[in-house]
């Protein structure tokens, strides 16, 4: 059969010009939780893409409420700071823009953040960072909460973050040490998420 004569009597619409693939995060606000414990360990190569919308946002957060150890990728006034903390003091690397509208520029951005030991490493778009170097020795990231994908609620008492403001755009591919975590696949959805469709508009 030609390909024209594949249409509406097979029940297939036409493809929307306003979406992409990906999970939005709307302004309404709200968060995934990916994995309801996760531990980040001695190392993490985490690598996303990202279209955020707005300058602030928490894009990933994992904590332990009892020891204080915590990982987190956030956007602050337009910058990308990923922070770690294994016992003996935060360590980060922060991205900064050149463009005035920071990563808010309606394009989609590789993000590249490495916990190794007690170094972490960021980039973005293939561009690489100042490193952080925390204590030698002191090389877990002993966490045991759950996984914050977009935003974190109020409840779990996120005092290691920078701020409070949930992300909004767009999230996809998301690989932990080079394999694929589907946010499809989340354990909790909270708030104005759409899975698997990102608004173009």
């Amino acid at each position: 059969m030609p390909l024209e004569d594949v249409g509406a009597e097979e029940g297939v619409e036409p493809c929307a010009d306003n979406v992409e693939p990906g999970t939005f995060f709307s302004v309404e606000g709200g968060h995934l939780v990916l994995y309801d414990k996760f531990n980040v360990g001695l190392d993490l190569d985490l690598q996303l893409e990202i279209k955020p919308r707005s300058m602030n946002g928490v894009i990933m957060y994992v904590s332990d409420s009892e020891n204080g150890d915590f990982l987190a990728l956030q956007l602050i006034n337009g910058n990308l700071t990923f922070s770690v903390d294994n016992g003996a003091g935060m360590i980060s690397a922060t991205y900064r823009p050149s463009e005035m509208t920071g990563l808010c520029d309606g394009s989609w951005h590789s993000v590249q953040a490495v916990k190794a030991k007690n170094l972490v490493t960021l980039s973005v778009d293939g561009v690489f960072v100042k490193p952080g170097i925390g204590q030698q020795g002191v090389s877990s990231c002993d966490t045991d909460d759950p996984l914050y994908i977009g935003g974190v609620p109020p409840e779990a008492n996120p005092v290691q973050i920078l701020t409070r403001e949930q992300f909004v755009g767009c999230i996809r591919d998301v690989y932990f040490n080079q394999m694929v975590h589907n946010l499809a696949e989340a354990s909790q959805v909270v708030g104005g998420i759409t899975l698997n469709s990102c608004s173009t508009t």
